[in-house]
């Protein structure tokens, strides 16, 4: 978490064309990063304005928002392996369907080697050794 001003001198940073262009047209003055990121990963970052005319951010805003960064932080990088594992599935589940689903569309028999049994691709799932959901194609 930084403050513009801490790292050009205001001075100095008015006379920026980037001031100029952005900060300017919206009548802002100071602004307040805050970068998320969790184990060197890059998660985002936002950004707090204060208009033109308002005093620059305090200490106290840099030390509240950096006392919220790390959990913010956190749970991006959860919401982010989440979705992770969830396309992850998804994809497995598009690619392989249940081996009752094939049976049945193409009048296939089955064949289950932990149990030596075989069923054939009309009968119901309650007659199947593991049923419809734990057939898959291996």
């Amino acid at each position: 978490v930084y403050r513009d001003t801490d790292v050009l001198e205001d001075e100095e940073r008015v006379r920026t064309e980037y001031f100029r262009r952005v900060y300017e047209p919206n009548r802002w003055h100071y602004s307040l990063q805050m970068v998320f990121a969790y184990e060197g990963h890059p998660l985002g970052a936002a950004t707090f304005y204060r208009l033109q005319g308002r005093e620059d951010f305090s200490y106290d805003d840099v030390f509240l928002l950096d006392s919220l960064k790390d959990h913010i932080s956190l749970r991006l990088w959860r919401d982010r392996l989440a979705e992770a594992e969830a396309e992850k599935q998804k994809k497995e589940t598009e690619k392989k369907p249940p081996v009752s689903v094939a049976a049945e569309r193409y009048r296939l028999s089955t064949f289950f080697p932990s149990t030596g049994k075989s069923g054939s691709g009309t009968g119901s799932a309650s007659s199947r050794p593991y049923g419809r959901r734990n057939s898959r194609i291996i």
